[in-house]
Order: C-alpha cells, then sequence, then structure tokens
C-alpha cells in the first residue's frame, strides 16, 4: 500500500478496479469516482485486460490558489480540502461518488483527452473541466442525499480558515473579527477548538506546507529534531534556539 502527497481522483473508465483500504476493500465499476485525500493509505489494481483505471494527481498549491478561490460555496469540496490542508482533521478521508452521470464521464473524459493530447491552451482547459468537475460531483452528491447540509458550527470554522488561506500575508485576528461578526477571542477559541492549534501556530503551519519541499525539511528538521544538516553532517542546536525564516528568490531554490 501507499499514500501521496497530493489528491488524487480515481475514476473508471472502464470494467472493474479493486481499491485495498486498511480496513476495506472496494470493488469499483465503471463511472465509479473517488477523491482521496493525501493521507489515505491504499492500494488499487485492474484485474483483467478490459479494466481501465484512471488517475488524477491534484497538488496541493493548484487546491489553495485556484479550487478554494473559485469554489468556496461548494461545501462539499470546501470541506474536504481545508480539513486537511489546516491539519483540521488527520483522518485518511475519501469521496466516494458511484455510477457518475454521463455528464460527469464526459467532463473527465475531456479532462484526460487534454492531458494526453496537450493541445494548445491544454493546461487552461485542464483546470476548468476540473473546476466544473467537482461542481458537478457536489451536485449529485447532495442530489442523492438532500439532507446533508454542513452544521453551522462548523460553517464558522470552513469560513475562518478559508479566509486565513486566501490572505495568510496579512491575516490577524483583528482581520478575522472585522471581516466575521465575532470577537478576536472567540475566533481565537474557535480556531483552537476545531482544529487543536493557536492562531499563530495554525498561520505558522500554512507558510511552512507553502515552502518549498527543502525548505520545509529544513523549518522542520530544526523545530521538530532541534537540529540541522549540512552537506551530510549534522549539528545540535543549543537550548534555546529560535529560527528565522526569509523568503528566497525561486531560481535559488
Amino acid at each position: 500500500m501507499h499514500r501521496h502527497c497530493y489528491f488524487e481522483l480515481m475514476y473508471v473508465y472502464q470494467g472493474e478496479c479493486v481499491h485495498k483500504l486498511p480496513q476495506e476493500t472496494m470493488l469499483l465499476h465503471a463511472g465509479d469516482v473517488v477523491l482521496l485525500n493525501p493521507n489515505v493509505l491504499h492500494c488499487v489494481y485492474v484485474e483483467g485486460p478490459e479494466d481501465i483505471l484512471l488517475n488524477v494527481w491534484i497538488r496541493t498549491e493548484f487546491v489553495r490558489q485556484t479550487v478554494l478561490p473559485l469554489l468556496y460555496e461548494n461545501s462539499l469540496f470546501t470541506s474536504f480540502f481545508i480539513e486537511h490542508l489546516f491539519r483540521f482533521s488527520e483522518a485518511a478521508r475519501f469521496l466516494y461518488f458511484p455510477d457518475t452521470s454521463l455528464a460527469v464521464r464526459q467532463t473527465l473524459h475531456l479532462l484526460c483527452q487534454e492531458s494526453l493530447q496537450k493541445p494548445q491552451y491544454y493546461k487552461t482547459t485542464q483546470e476548468s473541466a476540473l473546476l466544473i468537475l467537482f461542481s458537478m460531483l457536489a451536485r449529485e452528491y447532495l442530489t442523492g442525499m438532500p439532507d446533508l447540509t454542513r452544521p453551522v458550527k462548523n460553517a464558522q470554522i470552513y469560513d475562518v480558515l478559508l479566509f486565513i488561506e486566501q490572505h495568510l500575508a496579512e491575516v490577524s485576528l483583528e482581520a478575522l473579527a472585522r471581516r466575521f461578526p465575532y470577537s478576536p477571542a472567540y475566533i481565537s477559541r474557535l480556531i483552537k477548538e476545531h482544529t487543536g492549534s493557536s492562531f499563530t501556530q495554525l498561520v505558522l503551519a500554512d507558510e511552512i506546507n507553502r515552502a518549498a519541499p527543502r525548505t520545509q525539511s529544513s523549518l522542520l528538521e530544526a523545530m521538530e529534531e532541534h537540529q540541522i544538516s549540512v552537506e551530510g553532517t549534522t549539528y545540535p542546536l543549543p537550548e534555546p534556539f529560535f529560527v528565522i525564516a526569509t523568503q528566497n528568490p525561486i531560481e535559488n531554490q
């Protein structure tokens, strides 16, 4: 079994495939769609030569920069992505859409066709198709369960976290209080209650998550292991110590 550092969308184009999870095994059929967060430990395979499974890997940066700002009203996918990006839940969550409609399948076919053929403007078409796909899947999901809505309490924290995600550079508790009808103290308690982290810790974690992988590993090594590594040599950090991070030109990463 394996897991990834990105969100994974699986679509059974033809036939069947086996999706194994630690606690269960799912037999997926043509038209089924599964979206997994990076925490999901799983194994997927086809058993026959006529079975075709298509995988779409979705970078977290694309989710941050494109999906969340444009699909903020799509509570199904907004909550799914935010829970992982903010470590709101460490659960290995996935969304399952069985026997999707013809319109959903055609959108997936377009997405894959653009990826394989790479015609002019294919990246823009891929991104647009993916956003349309999420909206269509959410409609089908909610149509099947019309009583499924976000609890008011969860809606509060999702909206606050989404605002933090979109305004990370200048966000503060005071800015959140101006945006939402709550006091800074209430917002601070709300964040702590639902994420287990303080506002400052949450913002710091999000900034680290946006850093380049090499920068992330260096910061986490210092903060968690109290050491740094330079050209293969490890040096323990004195106690106490503090970490200062600055922005580097992209060409130096």
